[in-house]
Order: C-alpha cells, then sequence, then structure tokens
C-alpha cells in the first residue's frame, strides 16, 4: 500500500503491508509484520517494531508490544514517548467511571491497579490534557505525563469551553485549562457550562439558580429545578410545574407541565396529565398530549400508545405505524 495526493500523484510508495488513514499527520503503517507510524513525507516518527498500534481521534497513541515474550501495554505522545512510565500486562478502556470511558491500568493476575507513579486512571486526552486519578485526587497531566494541575479534587470533569467543574471538600467549584480557580467551591450541586451558564444550588437552601462564568446570579425566580441552556432557552420547575425562561432569564412559557425533555429540533417533548406531547419554542401545541412515551430518533419521532407503536413528523402526521392486533 502507498499513498497519492489530491492530485492523484503518488506520494509515498507502495512499500507498506497495510496502512491506515492519516490523523493528525500521522499514519499508521504495517512493514515486515511490525507497525508504526510515517509522517506525510513516508519518513517513519515511530518505527515499525510494535506487534500491534492504535491511535485514536484525541491525538494520544497506544501500543501493544512483546516484551520478553509478554504482550505488554503502554500509552505514548505521538513522538513515541512513553507518558506512563510503566508497562502493564492488563489495559482497557472502561466506561462510566468519568461519565464517559477512560483508560484503566492494571495488573493482570491481581487486577488490582498499578502503583506506578500513583496513577490509578487516565482519560482521554482533549486538547493535550487528560483527567487522571491518582490516590483517589482528581488532577489533569499533559501528552508528555507531566502533571499540569495538581491531583487535589475529589471530582473534576474534562474541560468544556475552557471551564471544568470541581468538586473539594464536598463542594463544587469551576477552574480554566491552566487550574486557575474561576469560582470557588460553595455550591452543593453545580452543572457543567452550557450556552456559558451553569446550574447551582447553593449550601442551606433548595434553590437552584443559574450562574455566569464569574458565579454570578443570573435571576430570582423560585426554581427547584431546571435544565441547562439549549439554543438558548432552558427548562425550569416552578411549584411542581415545568415552564421555560429564556436567555434575558424571562419566564415566557409559564410553568403548566408535569415534566419535559430537552429541545430538540426546535420542538420541546412536554408531559401534561401522564400523557406526552410536542410544544413548540413559542409554547404552541403541535402534538397533542396523548402518548405514552415521545422520543426523537433524528428528525422523526418514535411514540408509543396503548398498544400502537409508530414514526411521526413534528407535525402529528404518522409516517409508519404498527398493526395493533399484531402487537397483540
Amino acid at each position: 500500500m502507498g499513498f497519492i495526493d489530491t492530485t492523484v500523484k503518488l506520494s509515498i510508495p507502495y512499500i507498506f503491508d497495510d496502512a491506515w488513514l492519516f490523523s493528525d499527520d500521522l499514519a499508521l503503517v504495517e512493514k515486515d509484520n511490525k507497525w508504526g507510524f510515517i509522517n506525510k513525507t513516508g519518513s517513519f516518527v515511530i518505527p515499525a517494531k510494535y506487534q500491534r498500534a492504535y491511535i485514536n481521534d484525541k491525538g494520544s497513541t497506544m501500543f501493544t508490544i512483546d516484551s520478553l515474550g509478554n504482550f505488554m501495554r503502554t500509552l505514548t505522545n505521538k513522538n513515541g514517548k512513553k507518558i506512563i512510565k510503566k508497562d502493564f500486562e492488563y489495559f482497557e478502556l472502561k466506561s462510566n467511571f468519568f461519565g464517559g470511558s477512560n483508560w484503566s491500568y492494571t495488573d493482570k493476575e491481581s487486577n488490582e491497579k498499578s502503583e506506578e507513579d500513583s496513577t490509578d486512571c487516565i482519560d482521554e486526552f482533549e486538547n493535550g490534557i487528560a483527567r487522571i486519578i491518582t490516590n483517589e485526587k482528581w488532577g489533569f497531566i499533559n501528552v508528555e505525563g507531566d502533571v499540569v494541575i495538581n491531583p487535589d479534587y475529589e471530582y473534576c470533569t474534562s474541560f468544556e469551553d475552557n471551564i471544568a467543574r470541581i468538586e473539594k471538600n464536598d463542594l463544587v467549584g469551576y477552574i480554566d485549562s491552566k487550574g486557575k480557580i474561576l469560582i470557588t467551591p460553595q455550591y452543593i450541586k453545580g452543572s457543567n457550562f452550557f450556552e456559558n451558564y451553569a446550574i447551582v444550588q447553593l449550601e442551606n437552601s433548595d434553590r437552584i439558580t443559574f450562574i455566569d462564568k464569574t458565579g454570578k446570579p443570573m435571576t430570582d425566580l423560585n426554581i427547584h429545578s431546571a435544565t441547562s441552556f439549549s439554543n438558548g432557552i432552558a427548562g425550569v420547575m416552578i411549584n411542581e410545574k415545568w415552564g421555560f425562561i429564556d436567555k434575558n432569564f424571562n419566564l415566557f412559557i409559564r410553568p403548566q407541565y408535569d415534566d419535559i425533555e430537552s429541545l430538540q429540533n426546535n420542538f420541546v417533548i412536554v408531559k401534561s396529565k401522564d400523557k406526552w406531547g410536542l410544544i413548540n419554542r413559542k409554547g404552541d401545541i403541535v402534538v397533542d398530549y396523548k402518548y405514552d412515551r415521545f422520543e426523537f430518533k433524528g428528525k422523526l419521532a418514535f411514540v408509543t400508545e396503548n398498544n400502537l407503536e409508530a414514526y411521526i413528523d413534528t407535525t402529528g402526521k404518522y409516517i409508519w405505524k404498527s398493526d395493533p392486533k399484531v402487537q397483540e
């Protein structure tokens, strides 16, 4: 296999047994039954000496190598330098540990977390940094393996829009990607920032509010639950009913619904008297409240009504529906 450019000119000769597409200016190739990485000139940046190799879309590279007859695993940067010093016999991607997925380094026989560098877990890299857990504390390292934000926190999220949510002494606060505390931990609950606002709950209070990135409260409404902003609107629960606010924190749809789903396709799925329907951004009913289940699947909605299963469009028109007799 080789590579051509956009003029269909051969830019890298047909010298490889196998090859992947370029990602971040590197391509994974096989030569003489060993894997390595080349740049766009065809030169090896990481020599072809590995039994297996992998590059992910976040820019970090994982190799599976043969060491003394045993398959060992390691994590490196794109120049082949190890991020974590030790090789591990057991290396897997576990889900939901970080609210997503993470690499877990363990010993295959004991199945216990490694003590090497006190690093128990490392998340995938995003924008050059990754979360780690060390001694049950959370922090961040860069692709060189250097700690860039000390593991001082009981929990932290990955960065969204240069802000991460942290927990310290059971309180929620926020930091930037340099580790600077933007908002001191002071909330018993806190969401990530979406569209410049986060939802928080202060200590000794059953009310929640929205804050901006300086920590300034944005509304005095007596809110007891809320959704994050999506396309300029957010759901809020007041007196056990749901309504909607805009980016100016005006209550433009009064609280009247038993439950709501997030904004999708410029519509909101709402529940009234134990049935689901659909409203638009103005609060107008576009699909009557008559369904037991209502879930968007792309631009169509999957709905159930008694024994009927169906797909409808956003006007309520049936695109497909099952035969109730068959369902019975």
